[in-house]
């Protein structure tokens, strides 16, 4: 964890070591400090050097020479952070493009990387794409496969933005945005597809990395960006819908006088209380008492995608016994009626001051037991969804829905009913989909469709999937940054 996630977010913990730094030195830190019961490490037997005929040599990882570690570095963190450094190269230059630079500059041992051999197709496959409104019609075909490409991609002439263009993106929600990894996985996904996701400097957000949440096998990859959310832990949709609390009245609320006192509004016909935390606790609130909808729509007008994962608690007050409801049964669909006039008002206000911005609706996720998804519950899931998707029906409006596999660990054991990395990489996945359907972006990741989608969600043969489209939709699988298909774990929680 040390050598691969703490030396890129806390290299003071480690003094005398360096992002080239060895497991060897790692270990031999931890035992100097008398941390962890590490022992002294062994020794490392020397690497036996090249023989002197290969006149090339492409590094790979757990060589003695750092070429690997600097290169890669270069590739997944430099470029980005410092262009200037690499002239020539840009954010899709491979592996090889950036050893061949450090070898001419004679940097870090680096020698001569073997040239990569490029598959080429004889003819572009064609996939079908839905025509947008305002769009026109557009062909998308899929890239080629070409071994120095890390995925497989998809895209498409008529777009709003380009591959290398800005993505200005903004995430807004409760818990599952505060404590899971899908906004971050998201933010690499677009850098990796060459897109710029340009650092913002937003008034509102209270978090630009998970506060907890697991730490995925790829977390090394997206550790080192901010991407900047409101995440209020137990929060509903209507904590993000009102500019104000005047229209809240103080009643009477039979064995909760502190709720009462904070009052209700009517919305869809139901009492809804006016604080803001799980179980609408007045303790709970915090600082902060709402998020204002001006207030939001003033912060994101220059964003081009606002994501609302905000009302996931809606439905769950059952097990807070209806206290946020004043103690009404609220039926499980009919809370839809509440979230979408709290949607409404938040989008009304974002649309008030750019109408332009797309904003993209995060689906409700089924019910979990441990780890995995509760079967029972899909179907009482995709009516609720269904409801949102039908009746928020704005403009520039998008509805993410997406699966998960049943039987599989998608769900964290840290924070019950919430998705781990698995999950997160499916939501990522979900969100890139709809926005390149919608011609939002013109390059996106290639992924199966119909009963092929359904196939390779569960699938979790990694190592022996040939198609790289295929391990990009499933939940347990996911492409290395050598373009190999590897197993994806849930992540240490």
């Amino acid at each position: 964890w040390a050598m691969r996630f703490g030396i890129y977010s806390h290299p003071d913990w480690y003094p005398g070591l360096s992002l080239t730094s060895s497991f060897v030195d790692f270990q031999a830190c931890l035992h100097s400090k008398g941390e962890h019961g590490c022992p002294i490490p062994c020794p490392t037997m020397a690497q036996p050097p090249l023989a002197p005929a290969a006149a090339c040599h492409t590094a790979v990882e757990g060589e003695e020479s750092e070429c690997y570690e600097h290169a890669d570095w270069a590739m997944r963190f430099g470029i980005y952070s410092h262009p200037d450094w690499y002239p020539g190269l840009s954010l899709t230059s491979s592996f090889v493009d950036f050893q061949a630079w450090l070898h001419s500059k004679g940097e870090h041992g680096c020698p001569k990387p073997c040239p990569i051999e490029v598959v080429t197709p004889s003819a572009p496959v064609e996939v079908s794409s839905t025509p947008q409104p305002d769009q026109g019609s557009s062909t998308t075909v899929l890239s080629p496969a070409a071994s120095d490409s890390r995925f497989a991609t998809v895209s498409q002439t008529t777009a709003r933005i380009q591959v290398g263009g800005e993505v200005r993106f903004y995430v807004i929600g409760t818990s599952n945005v505060a404590w899971q990894t899908w906004p971050d996985q998201l933010h690499a996904m677009l850098r990796d597809l060459g897109y710029v996701v340009p650092s913002q400097a937003y008034t509102l957000t209270n978090q630009v990395h998970p506060s907890s949440g697991p730490i995925c096998d790829n977390a090394n990859e997206f550790a080192g960006l901010e991407t900047p959310r409101i995440g209020k832990v137990g929060w509903a949709s209507w904590g993000f819908a009102y500019d104000s609390k005047e229209d809240c009245t103080p009643a009477e609320f039979e064995g909760q006088p502190e709720i009462g006192q904070h009052g209700f509004r009517e919305i869809a016909g139901h009492q809804v209380s006016c604080i803001n935390s799980w179980a609408c606790n007045p303790a709970g609130q915090g600082k902060g008492t709402l998020v204002s909808p001006s207030a939001v729509a003033e912060d994101v007008k220059a964003a081009h995608v606002v994501l609302l994962s905000n009302w996931i608690n809606d439905s769950k007050q059952r097990w807070a016994q209806f206290k946020c409801y004043k103690s009404e049964n609220v039926d499980f669909v009919d809370t839809a009626d509440i979230t979408v006039v709290n949607l409404r008002r938040l989008i009304q206000a974002i649309h008030s001051k750019n109408p332009e911005t797309i904003v993209l609706i995060m689906a409700l996720y089924p019910g979990s037991s441990g780890p995995f998804v509760i079967e029972s519950s899909l179907a009482l899931t995709a009516k609720i969804n269904e409801k949102v998707r039908t009746l928020v029906n704005e403009p520039n409006t998008f509805f993410v829905d997406y699966t998960v596999p049943v039987g599989q660990d998608v769900f964290q054991t840290k924070h019950t009913g919430h998705f781990n990395c698995r999950g997160d990489k499916v939501m990522a996945t979900k969100v890139l989909e709809v926005m390149f359907d919608a011609g939002v972006l013109a390059r996106s990741l290639a992924l199966p469709k119909g009963d092929d989608s359904a196939r390779c969600l569960a699938e979790t043969a990694c190592e022996a999937m040939v198609d790289k489209s295929c391990c990009q939709r499933s939940a347990s699988c996911y492409v290395d940054t050598q373009g190999l298909c590897k197993s994806y774990g849930p992540g240490a929680q």
